[in-house]
């Protein structure tokens, strides 16, 4: 080749080297770093192997205080409190101290959720950003339209019936066949209890044993879920169609309950 024709040849691939363009870096992720103070984080806990059924658990602390909230695909949910085991560089939790099989949870370093029992590590899962869990909160259950019960009871009556048995009667607008628990109390050591159910718009509870005196009545509601089938579908899911000032929601039940107070005296 003449040395005219190799120049050429070099000129051109020196100017092809000097337009190719520059390798793009790959992007470096950014460290995790374990939170200091307040925060909320929240995982997908689903696993094939250990946790089936899944669920977005979300973790908050609120000074000392941690809780956890699951919340299910169905959207029922719990919320309870966290015990802290130990914290530092990682935050050992537990929702179950002093259980047999020593569970307990790990917020790693890296910012994953690790599964423990006392044998060892369980599974771990990794942390959610907000675009991926829109879900973690408890959303309380609102009532079905023109189904609310805004529930109401008063004592109608109060009856001793002989060897020392009172027989207390109580009106309410709840449905029928609804299953109640009601407790008999005075302020020493007197304390009664009894399985009724509504029936005509009425309770009727009888305790034995009780004295002449002042005594505290109370009734209570047990979840919606063992109800009968007629009541479940009057109430609707979770109690949801109870309201008024005798009836509460439980955000870690995930449901509604009633409680009804009375002083009575047995005359």
């Amino acid at each position: 080749m003449k040395k005219s024709a190799l120049f050429a040849v070099i000129v051109i691939m020196v100017l092809l080297s000097s337009c190719a363009p520059t390798p793009t870096p790959e992007p470096t992720s950014i460290p995790f770093v374990m939170p200091t103070g307040d925060f909320k984080m929240s995982w997908d806990t689903y696993s094939s192997e250990y946790n089936s059924l899944g669920g977005i658990l979300t973790i908050r602390r609120q000074g000392s205080k941690f809780t956890q909230t699951l919340v299910m695909s169905d959207k029922s949910c719990g919320t309870t409190d966290l015990t802290v085991i130990s914290e530092g560089d990682e935050i050992k939790l537990t929702d179950r101290p002093g259980n047999s099989f020593g569970d307990y949870m790990v917020i790693s370093n890296n910012g994953y959720l690790n599964f423990y029992d006392k044998q060892g590590i369980i599974y771990s899962v990794p942390p959610l950003d907000s675009g991926q869990a829109p879900v973690t909160e408890c959303v309380q259950p609102q009532a079905e339209q023109n189904k609310e019960i805004n529930v109401v009871m008063s004592v109608l009556s109060v009856e001793s019936i002989g060897g020392n048995k009172v027989r207390i009667t109580i009106t309410t607008n709840l449905p029928d066949g609804m299953e109640l628990m009601t407790d008999l109390k005075d302020s020493g050591s007197y304390w009664a209890q009894d399985s009724v159910t509504v029936s005509g718009g009425k309770l009727i509870t009888t305790f034995g044993n009780v004295s002449t005196g002042n005594y505290r009545l109370t009734v209570t509601s047990p979840v919606v879920e063992i109800q009968p089938e007629n009541v479940k579908a009057i109430l609707g899911e979770n109690g949801k169609n109870m309201a008024g000032d005798l009836v509460t929601f439980d955000q870690s039940l995930n449901s509604y309950f009633l409680e009804y107070t009375s002083n009575i005296e047995v005359k």
